[in-house]
């Protein structure tokens, strides 16, 4: 019960005006993609408000594969493996450029 408290209170707190994944740490990426697959709903309606379903259809989902191989690309720099992180810093280019102008930061 705690735990989906904190995830609530995260959604809530998520930036209104523009999402982006780039400037974001490891936890806060974690925290992220367990929100948007905890609470979808919520977490769409958070960071898209007043959009239709229809237009924000699986635009999460990419925004959580976009933190997901973040996290892989940020952890492999830190720990020296700079062949591995340009690989998934190579997805995190490609989801980007697979998001719609709205979710584009």
């Amino acid at each position: 019960m705690e735990a989906d408290n904190q995830i609530l209170k995260f959604v809530a707190e998520l930036p209104r005006d523009g999402l982006n994944l780039d400037c974001q740490t490891v936890d806060w990426l974690f925290r992220f993609m367990e929100a948007s697959d905890v609470c979808y709903a919520q977490t769409k309606d958070a960071i898209f408000p007043g959009m239709a379903p229809r237009d924000t259809a699986g635009v999460v989902h990419k925004l959580e594969r976009y933190a997901a191989a973040k996290i892989v690309a940020m952890e492999a720099r830190e720990r020296g493996h700079i062949f591995i992180a340009q690989k998934y810093e190579e997805q995190c280019q490609e989801l980007f450029e697979s998001l719609p102008g709205f979710a584009r930061w």
